[in-house]
C-alpha cells in the first residue's frame, strides 16, 4: 500500500506493509484505480 500525505514540504508517499484502521484516517482501494504519481 503506498500512502500519499501532503506536507507544506511538498507531498511525501511511503510505502506500508500492513495498515492500521483506526477510524480517523480511511481509505478506499479501487482494483485497477489510478494512484498518485510517484
Amino acid at each position: 500500500m503506498l500512502n500519499s500525505e501532503i506536507t507544506p514540504e511538498g507531498r511525501r508517499i511511503t510505502k506500508l506493509d500492513q495498515i492500521l484502521l483506526n477510524g480517523n484516517n480511511i481509505t478506499m482501494l479501487v482494483p485497477g484505480g489510478e494512484g498518485p504519481e510517484v
